[in-house]
């Protein structure tokens, strides 16, 4: 992803977060998408190659962009490619927060909401290392937030079929789209 559309338009806290990740060397990590262009970077390292989902829906609609198999993806494929950037911040590993700008809107979302909200927030980012989950749910009570992460291929497979499910519910079509995308992919190789 070219970095001048990766970090146009950053919200204060954003400019903070970026900050405290580059200069400060902590433990946040960006995630972008613009269903065009999608860029990771966790510490110091732009991550390549990565497949990355996101998938967020609120009141406004939901959309689930990212990478997969080195192509870019928007579906539903007539969603705005607007930028969409989620900051994790795992600085505190028991009060994980996630910072969304999304098509010009930002959003905190973290355990401490103490309201129920439309939000649902699905990522997942697998790496040939290592693969990471997060999930923010504000219609639950409690304990809206879930991160995992693991280098184990074993569980590797099993969060995948999770995460896979789960946005597939949220974004129906959403597996027969990425099957599509594959079969281009091994295409073009």
């Amino acid at each position: 992803m070219i970095t001048k559309t990766l970090l146009s338009s950053m919200t204060e806290k954003e400019s903070k977060l970026a900050y405290q990740q580059i200069k400060k060397k902590k433990d946040i990590q960006l995630l972008a998408s613009n269903g065009i262009e999608s860029g990771v970077f966790i510490d110091d390292t732009t991550l390549d190659p990565f497949n990355l989902f996101i998938g967020f829906a609120s009141n406004q609609g939901k959309v689930c962009k990212g990478q997969y198999g080195k192509k870019c993806f928007l579906f539903p494929s007539g969603n705005s490619s607007d930028l969409t950037r989620i900051w994790i911040d795992c600085r505190e590993q028991d009060d994980i927060k996630f910072h969304i700008n999304s098509s010009g809107q930002y959003y905190e979302l973290s355990n401490d909401n103490e309201e129920h909200d439309d939000k649902l927030l699905i990522v997942l980012l697998h790496c040939p290392d290592f693969i990471q989950f997060s999930l923010y749910d504000g219609s639950l009570p409690i304990q809206k937030i879930s991160h995992l992460f693991t280098t184990s291929s074993q569980a590797s497979e099993k969060i995948k079929t999770i995460a896979h499910s789960i946005l597939n519910q949220q974004f129906p079509g959403l597996s027969q789209y990425l099957h599509q995308l594959e079969g281009e992919v091994y295409e073009d190789q």
